[in-house]
C-alpha cells in the first residue's frame, strides 16, 4: 500500500517546496519509489510535461529528485495569476479558463473530484507519495473551499507535518497560532512541524521547541539549519527575487527588469550559476544599469499589461539607451512580443480588446489568440551551431520580416526573430539556457569568444543531494515515515 505524507507550512515562501524536493530525494536515496503531489498551486512559474500539459515548476523539480517523469496529476490543479484578483485556471495540465475566487465557490467540488483522481494515478506503483501545500492552512477565512491545505488532507484523510521559517521571524508564534486557529478535525491530522533555515547555535532554541510541543503536542520532526547549496535549486515563487543581490567580483552584467507579472524566471537560473556573471533584477523605481552587457525581458504572465508598466517604469528609455551604445537584448516569450512593432489582442485574451505599440526593436508584429502554445521543443540555432532544448507555453503568434531571422527553428517551423546585427533576439522557448552547450556558445559573445562550460544540471543534482543528507542529519526521517505508516 502507498503511503503518503503532506508537508504545510505556516505560510507562503517558508521552503515547503525544497523541503518535498529534499525528502523525495532522501526518499530515493534509501531505495524507496517516490512521487511529489502538489494539490493546488499559484505560479506564473510553470513547466511543461512531454504529453503537453502544464504544471508547477516546482513539481518539476520534485520529479527530478524522484528520478521520475513528471505529469499533469502531479500538480492537477495550477493557477497562474493574470491579475490581482483573477489567474488562468489548468486542470490536469490543459486550460479551461481564467476566474477570480467566486469560479473556486462554485467549482471546488468538481476541482476537488479531479485532485483526488490526480493523486489516485500518482500513487500507483510508488512506495511514498510526498504531498505539498499551498500558503497556510491557517487561513481560516479561506477554509470553507479550500481544496489546497487542510481541504484535500482531510478528504484523503493524509497525515501533515507543518513547516516553519525561523528566518521570517515570529516562528513560535506562527507554530502555536496554526494551532489555536484551526479546527479539531484539522488539527488531528498535524502530526507535528519542522523549523526550517536555522542559523547559529541550535541548543538556543531548545526552550522553544519544548514550549510549541508542549502549547500544541505536535511532534518535533527537527530543526533544520540553513542550506547555501538550495540557492542552486530553482525558486517557485517571485519574491525570492528580492533578495538576490548583486556580486562584487563578476564581470558579465545581464540586467533583468521584474515586471509585474514576470512569469517563468527560472529562465535564469542557468544564468545566475554562472561563476563570473551578474544578474541584476532591477525592481520597479530603479533604472536600468547602464554597466549592462545584456538586457533581458523575461516572460509574463500579461504581457499587454506589463508592456504599459514597462513604459511607465522609463525602462523604454533605458533600453534605447543600452541599445545605442552597442548592447544586446534578449526576449523571452511575453518578453519577445514586448521587442515587436505591436501587439493586437482583438479578443480579449488577456482583459479587454486592445493594440498597443511594441518597443519597435524587432520587425515582427504580435496576434493574441484564444488557443494557447504548450509543448516541448528541441531546435537548433544557425548562428550559435548548436542545439537546445524547451518548452513553450504562450497564447499568440508573432510574425514580420525579422522572423526570416529565427533565434531557433526545427525541420518544421522557425522559432523567433533577431536582428540583421544579430544584437537583438527574441523567442518563445523557455528552459534553452538549461543546456550547458548552447548557454556557453550564446555567452561566448560576452566573453570575448571564449567557451566556458559550467555543470548546471550537475550542480542541480548535488543541491539535491546534499539537501537531502542535510535531512538525514537534522531531522527524524525514521520518525517522518512511522507517521506516513511506514513499519
Amino acid at each position: 500500500m502507498t503511503r503518503a505524507i503532506m508537508l504545510q507550512g505556516t505560510g507562503s515562501d517558508v521552503g515547503k517546496s525544497v523541503l518535498v524536493a529534499g525528502l523525495c530525494r532522501a526518499l530515493v536515496n534509501r531505495g524507496y519509489r517516490v512521487k511529489p503531489f502538489k494539490p493546488q498551486n499559484m505560479s506564473n512559474n510553470a513547466a511543461v510535461t512531454t504529453d503537453g500539459g502544464e504544471i508547477g515548476r516546482a513539481q518539476e523539480l520534485q520529479a527530478i529528485a524522484c528520478g521520475v517523469e513528471p505529469t499533469v496529476h502531479m500538480n492537477p490543479v495550477l493557477l497562474k495569476p493574470e491579475s490581482d484578483k483573477g489567474a488562468q485556471i489548468i486542470v490536469q495540465g490543459k486550460r479551461i479558463g481564467s476566474g477570480d475566487s467566486t469560479y473556486f465557490k462554485k467549482n471546488k467540488s468538481e476541482l476537488l473530484k479531479k485532485i483526488v483522481e490526480s493523486f489516485e494515478i500518482v500513487k500507483k506503483d510508488v512506495d511514498f507519495v510526498i504531498v505539498e501545500g499551498a500558503g497556510s492552512p491557517a487561513e481560516v477565512n479561506l477554509r470553507k473551499n479550500d481544496i489546497a491545505n487542510m481541504g484535500f488532507a482531510v478528504a484523503v484523510n493524509i497525515p501533515v507535518i507543518l513547516v516553519g521559517d525561523i528566518d521570517r521571524g515570529g516562528v513560535i508564534a506562527s507554530v502555536v497560532g496554526t494551532h489555536e486557529l484551526l479546527s479539531y478535525e484539522d488539527c488531528r491530522l498535524i502530526k507535528g512541524y519542522i523549523i526550517n533555515k536555522f542559523r547559529g547555535d541550535v541548543s538556543l532554541f531548545e526552550d522553544a521547541l519544548i514550549t510549541m510541543t508542549g502549547r500544541t503536542g505536535w511532534k518535533d520532526f527537527g530543526v533544520l539549519p540553513f542550506i547555501p547549496a538550495v540557492k542552486k535549486l530553482p525558486a517557485e515563487d517571485a519574491v525570492v527575487l528580492d533578495h538576490l543581490k548583486v556580486g562584487e567580483d563578476k564581470k558579465i552584467v545581464i540586467v533583468v527588469p521584474m515586471l509585474p507579472r514576470i512569469a517563468n524566471f527560472d529562465d535564469l537560473d542557468p544564468l545566475i550559476a554562472e561563476p563570473d556573471i551578474d544578474v541584476i533584477f532591477v525592481p520597479p523605481g530603479d533604472v536600468l544599469p547602464v554597466e549592462a552587457d545584456l538586457i533581458i525581458i523575461p516572460g509574463t504572465k500579461s504581457t499587454l499589461a506589463d508592456l504599459k508598466f514597462f513604459k511607465t517604469q522609463g525602462w523604454d528609455v533605458d533600453l534605447g539607451g543600452h541599445v545605442r551604445r552597442g548592447g544586446a537584448v534578449l526576449g523571452i516569450c511575453g518578453g519577445y512580443q514586448m521587442l515587436g512593432k505591436c501587439i493586437s489582442d482583438p479578443d480579449g485574451v488577456e482583459g479587454e480588446p486592445e493594440k498597443m505599440s511594441g518597443l519597435d526593436y524587432l520587425d515582427v508584429e504580435t496576434m493574441m489568440q484564444t488557443e494557447k502554445v504548450v509543448c516541448q521543443t528541441t531546435a537548433y540555432a544557425d548562428h550559435l551551431e548548436c542545439e537546445t532544448s524547451g518548452y513553450e507555453i504562450h497564447m499568440g503568434e508573432t510574425i514580420g520580416s525579422d522572423s526570416r531571422r529565427p533565434f531557433l527553428k526545427t525541420k518544421d517551423k522557425s522559432l523567433g526573430a533577431m536582428t540583421s546585427d544579430l544584437k537583438i533576439g527574441g523567442v518563445y522557448v523557455h528552459g534553452m539556457f538549461n543546456d550547458d552547450h548552447f548557454r556557453m556558445k550564446y555567452l561566448s559573445q560576452f566573453r570575448n569568444g571564449i567557451q566556458t562550460k559550467t555543470a548546471f544540471r550537475d550542480g542541480v543534482e548535488l543541491a539535491l543531494n546534499t539537501l537531502a543528507n542535510e535531512m538525514e542529519r537534522h531531522l527524524d526521517i525514521n520518525d517522518i515515515l512511522s507517521i506516513a505508516g511506514h513499519e
